[in-house]
């Protein structure tokens, strides 16, 4: 086993484990929209892109691999293949694969949030965040990841850089998609964890705003 396997491994890999549970639910919706068309597509994609192996421990997979290079590339991995798997959908389907996949990704958030709820103390902005970060995959932990601003019945979440966007672009991705695709799985989040909240995103890198920001609030 790879040394030095710590808590904010765990951390991070529980987090990836959830990307790739929001890709599995995807790949779901699309089998049941687009049915027998669907197979033949998703084979043409594990083909490069196979998909990840959810519910194994890190420590029955790490093998003697560096951990930040090993847990590095698992997020590649899952990022990668949900794009690869949306951008083959909507290249054939167009708007109703988006629409499922936006769809699909709001409910596996919702199911996620719901899962949380004990994480969350009531009225408490900071731990609905960390409830929220714990869960959401958004690069390594040295990467400039969100930063919240706490106001009353508010918080502002800004970054200055997309970590996702060279997986999605790499796989082929509409990035557009992508984004609205992260946006429902946190709007879906949100209403399992903390029904009384709203999201909104307000500015995007990739529509050509200098940083990504979103806000909650009741």
């Amino acid at each position: 086993m790879s040394m030095f396997l710590g808590p904010i491994h765990q951390w991070l890999y529980n987090k990836i484990q959830i990307g790739a549970g929001r890709a599995t639910a995807i790949e779901e919706a699309f089998k049941t929209v687009f049915s027998a068309e669907a197979e033949q597509i998703i084979a043409e994609v594990d083909d490069k892109y196979p998909a990840f192996p959810i519910g194994i421990d890190l420590e029955d997979i790490i093998g003697d691999a560096p951990i930040h290079g090993f847990l590095s590339g698992l997020i590649r991995m899952v990022e990668s293949r949900e794009g690869a798997l949306i951008g083959a959908f909507a290249g054939k389907f167009g708007e109703k694969a988006k629409a499922t996949a936006i769809a699909a990704s709001e409910d596996y958030g919702k199911r996620t949030g719901e899962g949380a709820r004990d994480a969350i103390a009531a009225g408490n902005k900071e731990s609905l965040f960390k409830a929220l970060y714990d869960r959401q995959l958004d690069g390594m932990p040295c990467d400039q990841g969100a930063s919240p601003t706490f106001q009353e019945g508010k918080i502002t979440i800004r970054q200055s850089d997309c970590l996702h966007s060279v997986n999605w672009q790499e796989a082929g991705a509409p990035l557009d998609v992508m984004c609205q695709v992260t946006g429902a799985w946190i709007k879906g989040f949100l209403k399992g964890a903390a029904p009384s909240m709203n999201f909104n995103m307000e500015a995007s890198i990739i529509a050509g705003a200098g940083e990504c920001q979103y806000v909650i609030n009741n």
